[in-house]
């Protein structure tokens, strides 16, 4: 017996060997999330391990940050769920408590975190406490992430401010690599455009959205367009007709449409006691997929970016605008958009 037991160790050391050189050879790319204990963050793990995001064949390893210790059993749960869906492209997934660790030699960074306001905070205060976390977790990043690293800043708060912070303070990456996530809201919008027409909303494209995504904003849906919808005139399935035209309500779009939409997320917030974690996480995880895989070049969608004066938006605001993807993941301002009085109007008024 002694001998047969010496055998499998043996035996199981070099099996052993032979893994430990396997994954060796392989590079994942590293990605870290932030504040791992929220719901967005559960929901994500399952999106960004699909090889629709990063591509096939492109292995991952995800590094869950937790926010306090407090949170270390829950998220180590999340992980362990994601082992559990036995994809083969995440090559590892583990929970950390030490931001300089879990952002080293990151190719991504998802930046969750949110800070609450309390009643008796001012705005000035709330804002203050903003800038110091995102100051420093801006840093963190700088030194120790790739010089290539993408940032995307999503979920509550004053998502716009925070991404601005974090440009000031990562000068070693390009301030085109650092980006609020606006599809939230957009997805929100479209999901009511197609309620009205009744569409399924992955028909509805070319929506923008102007401004600050979780604070002074405008809806634009003077160049909307929907596939699917059965009106007079029919065509392929390429064919698309004019939103606007089909709802013909023009009350409707300017004036309860944006009322509607920040009701459904304040409808989702007070339902679970967060930001909608599904359809966050995807609009996430779909920003991402556009950053690996590009975007049919004929649509637009917005994008929280670091204005450099487009459409009279203040050089150094982050700003929602409308963007196109080339093939490589780089995203283009649409600048030759014309505007209508009331868009312009509703620009001025969310800067």
């Amino acid at each position: 017996m002694l001998t047969v037991c010496y055998e499998n160790k043996i035996t199981k050391d070099v099996i052993d060997k032979e893994e430990k050189d396997f994954k060796a050879l392989s590079k994942p790319i590293k990605i870290c999330i932030t504040n791992a204990a929220c719901p967005i963050c559960y929901y994500l793990v399952s999106c960004i391990t699909s090889e629709d995001v990063f591509g096939p064949g492109i292995e991952i390893a995800i590094r869950l940050l937790v926010s306090s210790a407090s949170d270390i059993d829950l998220v180590k749960g999340t992980a362990m769920d994601a082992e559990d869906l036995a994809n083969g492209l995440l090559r590892d997934i583990k929970v950390y408590t030490s931001a300089h660790e879990a952002f080293e030699d990151c190719s991504f960074v998802i930046v969750l975190d949110s800070l609450s306001r309390s009643y008796a905070e001012s705005q000035k205060e709330w804002l203050a406490r903003n800038q110091e976390h995102f100051s420093r977790c801006a840093t963190i990043i700088n030194d120790k992430a790739l010089r290539t690293c993408k940032v995307l800043v999503a979920g509550n708060g004053p998502i716009n401010y925070n991404a601005t912070v974090m440009v000031q303070n990562a000068p070693s990456l390009s301030h085109k690599n650092i980006v609020a996530v606006s599809s939230v809201v957009e997805m929100q919008a479209r999901s009511l455009i197609g309620e009205k027409l009744n569409v399924n909303p992955a028909g509805v494209f070319n929506m923008v959205l102007w401004g600050d995504i979780n604070g002074k904003r405008y809806i634009d849906v003077s160049n909307l367009r929907v596939h699917g919808y059965d009106g007079a005139v029919k065509g392929p399935y390429w064919h698309s007709v004019d939103a606007v035209e089909m709802i013909h309500d023009y009350k409707w779009i300017e004036k309860d449409l944006p009322k509607l939409v920040t009701a459904r997320a304040d409808k989702s917030f007070d339902s679970q006691n967060y930001l909608t974690g599904l359809s966050t996480a995807n609009s996430i995880s779909n920003t991402i997929q556009k950053l690996c895989r590009g975007y049919p070049k004929n649509q637009m969608f917005s994008l929280g970016i670091y204005s450099e004066g487009w459409y009279a938006v203040p050089v150094g605001m982050f700003f929602s605008f409308p963007v196109t993807m080339d093939p490589k993941g780089c995203w283009n301002v649409v600048q030759d958009i014309e505007l209508s009085r009331e868009t312009k109007d509703g620009i001025e008024a969310a800067v």
